[in-house]
């Protein structure tokens, strides 16, 4: 989260004047991914490496300073900084100069031992000291003197930067600048940038709903000796045997696949024997590299991108055709393998409680001899620092011999089943490469080594608290309701206790959880009764009568009274959905009164409201009736935005106080939107944004369109349900495009996601400071889908927090 700020231009620790500013570009969605996964592994960053290697022979450390410097003038990703602004996403700032840090140590005289618990102090402090991303180079050189003509290299850097095949090309050309033996014109990211901005989403997303489809998630792995308290990480490591090394490149080479593609079929085997299951996904970076730009193969950046491979064993079909089969696959997927794992997991089939992937496979082919000179400076012993946020990571080094590690996660795996399951992947990289003509069917069945395999548990999703004791259904309609939930989140058991929120339901599932339980009861209940009754015994109550049903027609859904603070009252999206402020509301304060506004003609009893001024005055009628009078607290995201700042407008021309006006990734009606006819739209659309963003505004409202086409195929009480709210959807967008903001004399917080919401026409965050005497913005880095989900709803929440008046 980042409060207000000037919006001028920052400067990195060498830059002092804006002249020193080469380039400025927005950051790839693969880099924002990350800086995500760095917020929330704060005190794990998953793209911090600390780069080692050493260095043997007769070194001028002058010299070889003086080449890395011109490595990191050649590489602009090395010049690179990351700066917050709040006006939009973050930017990345190349700087013409900057200094990089270089240290150097001397432990010649420190005997082994002492070195190796100086190497590993020097690490954890390094680790700790972190990597600022506004000051540029982000990165240091740290080079240390362990013996006569040998030197240990620490060279401490992030992945937002740089990946794996950038580090090996910034290494060749440290020593080729070391050798003298000249370099290669500086290359330009601002080409790959444009490229990469200007792709087609709508085919990306096409092509891994094809590639997923049928695909329900990883199981929950959770294998061996545990410690479920556990925050930390161990490692397991294997040496290939250097025939072994040498019998999958020969092996590899005959049916004109790469070694990689060897080790991810192995990977598919030992996963299918694990989980139990054919059809397996893990995750595995891709280079990132076909991108039709000249040069490209030595840019360096951070152009790879983590993505899941999916692996259908077909027993019948031999080990060579499936092999070629996968490498076919990975061909197929390079036009889209740019695509986040956030956007995919969107895409796919997937619930959002499963993941899409527990395991990870790297494969690292770091160079041996990078710039060697004959021999009198060799580079060796690479090790790339590895991170991650999955349970388990298989890295494979082709290094002498090769080497493969596997960390894990101490709360989910332990170190008797790491073992287990390493020695499990050497076993079927043995007999993978025995026998192409072999039958899939064959090889998985083969007992050596794989039948040693941990036996995986699969224990059932725990509560927040990370335990639940619940008592079994008794009731008649306990045990279907029971049962409902079991299907529709994919549980084996499901108790009376157990909450529908933190076994993983959402608002979404909710619509079908209500449909089945009409079609099963033959009982309408609105989606706001899983605020007071979100467990299976409180729905059992209200179906069967034991429990008063929640009035129907009615806009204000109460998601706590407690208290005697001025409400806070949280106005629905342009969907009509509320249920998704119940997390916000746990988070505000048990004694603070927070209550939901849905929109009216969610039951399909009356049609919906089309005028934001007259969803205002409705909704400020219902309030009235729980807060007679002021001071009023109103929050409003997305559409919800226009109705909370005429709510605001008509409650003070009433006299009334209101205290907080918070608008959560909320936007005004632009020329675009405006538009009453297609042709209008699009002759808007051209003026503002060109053909390419004509042609994206196309996409975006034929996806649209198609998604009210779909909620309205489904039959039954759950298609009743989604063509209610697509009503409502429809209402809502009409009531917008008619919207004349009026003036509110409240000052706004402006909660904003960092990822880009582009208007039809601009980005349609601008322009509130025309409605209000007073904008404060704050940003979430997170995308406007997300906003409500750990951690960026407790960023929301602090935030709306800070706002309100102490003394209440």
């Amino acid at each position: 989260m980042t409060a207000p700020t000037t919006g001028t231009v920052p400067h990195g620790a060498a830059a002092d004047s804006r002249r020193n500013v080469e380039a400025i570009l927005p950051l790839l969605s693969n880099q924002r991914a990350l800086l995500l996964l760095r917020e929330l592994n704060p005190t794990e960053d998953p793209g911090f490496l600390q780069v080692r290697f050493t260095l043997n022979g007769p070194l001028d450390l002058t010299r070889l300073e003086g080449a890395w410097r011109r490595a990191v003038d050649r590489h602009q990703a090395l010049r690179m900084s990351i700066h917050d602004r709040d006006d939009g996403d973050p930017m990345a700032v190349i700087w013409r100069a900057v200094e990089l840090p270089w240290i150097q140590s001397n432990w010649a005289r420190i005997d082994p031992g002492e070195q190796e618990r100086q190497m590993s102090r020097l690490l954890q402090q390094d680790r700790a000291e972190g990597l600022d991303f506004t000051q540029a180079p982000v990165m240091r050189v740290h080079v240390i003197r362990t013996g006569t003509d040998v030197h240990e290299v620490v060279w401490t850097c992030h992945h937002i930067f740089t990946d794996g095949w950038s580090a090996a090309i910034v290494l060749e050309d440290v020593m080729a600048a070391y050798h003298n033996r000249g370099e290669a014109a500086e290359l330009d990211l601002r080409r790959y940038v444009a490229w990469a901005t200007a792709r087609d989403d709508a085919a990306v997303e096409g092509y891994w709903r094809d590639r997923l489809a049928g695909y329900a998630g990883a199981p929950h792995l959770t294998v061996g000796s545990i410690e479920p308290d556990a925050a930390d990480h161990g490692w397991e490591s294997a040496d290939l045997s250097r025939e072994l090394g040498g019998t999958i490149e020969g092996f590899a080479s005959q049916l004109h696949v790469t070694p990689n593609a060897v080790f991810q079929a192995a990977w598919s085997v030992v996963l299918s024997r694990l989980f139990g299951s054919d059809d397996v996904v893990f995750g595995t970076t891709v280079a990132g590299r076909s991108a039709p730009i000249a040069g490209m193969e030595r840019l360096v950046g951070y152009f790879s991108n983590a993505v899941p491979i999916r692996a259908v064993l077909d027993h019948d079909q031999t080990v060579a055709d499936w092999l070629q089969a996968l490498r076919n696959e990975q061909f197929e997927m390079q036009p889209f393998e740019h695509a986040s794992l956030a956007d995919v997991h969107r895409w796919s089939e997937v619930p959002g409680h499963r993941q899409l992937f527990e395991t990870f496979l790297v494969f690292e082919n770091f160079p041996t001899q990078a710039g060697s000179d004959e021999g009198t400076i060799a580079m060796s012993d690479f090790r790339s620092g590895l991170t991650a946020a999955f349970p388990l990571t298989i890295a494979v080094t082709l290094s002498d011999p090769w080497r493969i590690h596997l960390r894990f996660d101490r709360a989910r795996c332990g170190p008797g089943a790491a073992r287990q399951i390493l020695g499990g992947l050497v076993a079927a990289l043995t007999k993978l490469v025995e026998d192409p003509g072999r039958t899939v069917g064959e090889l998985s069945a083969s007992p050596n080594g794989l039948d040693a395999l941990p036996t995986l548990s699969t224990p059932r999703p725990d509560g927040p608290t990370g335990a639940r004791a619940s008592r079994a259904p008794a009731t008649d309609a306990e045990v279907r309701i029971a049962a409902i939930w079991e299907d529709l989140l994919d549980l084996d058991e499901v108790g009376v206790d157990d909450d529908y929120f933190a076994l993983g339901g959402t608002s979404l599932g909710a619509i079908r959880l209500f449909g089945r339980i009409e079609e099963e009861f033959g009982t309408a209940l609105p989606l706001h009764t899983l605020v007071r009754h979100s467990t299976v015994g409180g729905l059992a109550g209200v179906v069967t009568g034991e429990t008063s049903r929640p009035a129907g027609g009615e806009c204000l859904v109460p998601f706590q009274t407690a208290g005697d603070k001025p409400a806070i009252v949280c106005v629905h999206g342009g969907g009509g959905d509320v249920l998704f402020y119940r997390e916000l509301a746990s988070r505000l304060g048990e004694d603070q009164p927070v209550y939901g506004l849905e929109p009216v003609g969610l039951d399909g009893g009356v049609d919906p409201l089309e005028s934001v001024p007259e969803m205002a005055a409705r909704y400020i009628e219902e309030l009235r009736s729980v807060q007679p009078d002021g001071p009023f607290r109103l929050v409003g995201y997305c559409f919800g935005g226009a109705v909370a700042l005429e709510m605001s407008h008509q409650l003070t021309a009433m006299g009334e106080d209101v205290e907080l006006l918070a608008l959560i990734d909320s936007g005004l009606p632009l020329e675009a939107a405006r538009a009453t006819t297609l042709v209008a739209r699009a002759a808007a659309v051209w003026r503002t944004r060109g053909p390419s963003g004509a042609l994206k505004a196309a996409v975006r409202r034929l996806r649209h369109r198609g998604k009210l086409w779909w909620d309205g195929s489904f039959a039954g009480a759950e298609g009743r349900h989604r063509a209610n709210r697509g009503q409502v959807a429809q209402a809502c967008d009409r009531a917008f495009r008619n919207w004349e903001p009026r003036a509110s004399s409240t000052p706004i917080t402006l909660i904003r996601s960092s990822h880009s919401r582009d208007a039809e026409g601009g980005d349609f965050h601008f322009g509130w400071d025309a409605y209000s005497p007073q904008v404060d913005t704050y940003r979430i880095d997170t995308d406007h889908y997300s906003l409500f989900e750990a951690p960026a709803i407790d960023e929301m929440a602090s935030v709306i927090l800070a706002r309100l008046p102490t003394d209440n």
